[in-house]
């Protein structure tokens, strides 16, 4: 793992002592994670990766994408099936529920905001792949230590939920393929160290993360990918649930735990997903997803702010209508460009040029396809109707339109 200090003073003290106990400033985080790069919180490289850098190592980077690439849909007894379906499944706690299917509490019109309507919206437009299964596995109160539960018991909550859901949609845990996570603990009490000396809280939650990557492929053994998500703004909070700099924090504990898959380490345990390094396969192949944390109204450099109007006037902590529009968007983005989604999230109409990745290239060849009512589709534009009726029209080109607005 990329570290300022030496390795091991700050891994002895993965689980936060209170030795190391300081008042934890809610105004520490000045810039996101993301726009850390390289430079240094409290003694620790920033960036989602390895060396400060928010792109995948060149080796993770491949063997995600040739995971994704063999993602087809699968029947109800794990097999590839064409009839089958290629299962997204969340996994996390109130926020993730609110923000993935639910939407804010009291505004029961925001679930139309919420990424499982939006996703199935553009899924009946024809940019979203149809053999998408979008389902929803958080539940409310399910903090990271109780996903890392040892063994998990599909029977019992917290996993018990993802089942359930699962068996109500038709589908079984053996169709499961990719995993999107989000979720931390309940009122830590630790933040990092100052000088570097103690990860507190997101130390703790790196081995929980990791425990919980391990607990993923033991429930839903066809398992490839899985996303982790960063928590959004804290610093509004009105309750000790999950305030600042926590909630910055808990970034770490996902680059923490991703990088001692890429470093190989053992840090966490075992959390190979290789089949062909001679290590038992114990984990899906793990990646950070969304990262959502900005410093309030001051946008990260993906573009996501929050505003005070985005969570709940009770506690400033769970999403409003709008906080659940803003985080659902954010999801939508990435799972529509991020290369090692774009393979079984976005559908094979869309990608015009048969490359495999829609862009730029696929939108100007869109145009190029547009067409009057009963006209003859030529090559290579029989895969550009985006609302499956007979002519390329001003409909498909504002799904299109809409979808380019939004990657850019």
């Amino acid at each position: 793992m990329t570290r300022v200090l030496v390795a091991p003073l700050i891994f002895t003290l993965l689980i936060a002592s209170f030795a190391g106990a300081q008042p934890c400033d809610p105004d520490s985080p000045g810039l996101s994670l993301y726009d850390l790069g390289p430079g240094l919180y409290k003694q620790v490289q920033g960036g989602l990766y390895p060396g400060g850098s928010n792109q995948r190592p060149p080796a993770h980077e491949s063997a995600g994408l040739a995971l994704s690439r063999a993602i087809v849909p699968l029947g109800s007894t794990g097999n590839p099936s064409p009839n089958g379906s290629v299962v997204l499944i969340s996994i996390g706690f109130s926020n993730m529920i609110q923000e993935w299917k639910d939407g804010a509490v009291g505004e029961p019109d925001s679930a139309a905001q919420a990424f499982t309507a939006k996703a199935s919206g553009w899924q009946d437009l024809g940019l979203v792949n149809r053999k998408l299964a979008v389902v929803n596995g958080a539940i409310g109160g399910a903090s990271a230590e109780k996903w890392a539960s040892v063994p998990p018991d599909p029977l019992s909550p917290p996993w018990k939920i993802p089942m359930y859901s699962l068996s109500l949609s038709g589908l079984t845990r053996l169709q499961v393929q990719i995993a999107c996570v989000k979720t931390a603990h309940r009122e830590p009490r630790m933040c990092m160290a100052d000088d570097g000396s103690s990860t507190g809280d997101a130390g703790s939650l790196a081995e929980d993360f990791s425990t919980m990557a391990r607990n993923l492929r033991l429930m839903f053994p066809n398992i490839k990918l899985a996303y982790f998500v960063s928590r959004s703004y804290g610093g509004y909070a009105l309750s000790t649930v999950n305030p600042e700099p926590f909630a910055f924090e808990q970034g770490f504990g996902i680059k923490w735990m991703v990088e001692s898959q890429i470093d190989g380490t053992g840090l966490f345990g075992n959390l190979n997903f290789d089949p062909t390094n001679g290590q038992p396969v114990v984990a899906p192949w793990l990646s950070y997803g969304p990262y959502v944390w900005s410093n309030g109204e001051s946008a990260n450099g993906l573009g996501v702010h929050w505003s005070l109007e985005d969570f709940r006037e009770d506690d400033r902590t769970h999403p409003s209508g709008r906080g659940v529009d803003n985080a659902s968007t954010a999801m939508l983005r990435f799972f529509l460009t991020d290369s090692t989604t774009q393979p079984w999230f976005v559908d094979p109409q869309a990608d015009i040029d048969g490359d495999r990745d829609v862009d730029l290239v696929d939108y100007s060849l869109f145009q190029g396809c547009m067409t009057g009512p009963g006209s003859n589709t030529p090559p290579p534009c029989q895969g550009a109707h985006q609302d499956l009726d007979s002519d390329i029209d001003l409909r498909d080109y504002a799904t299109f339109q809409f979808a380019f607005g939004l990657l850019n």
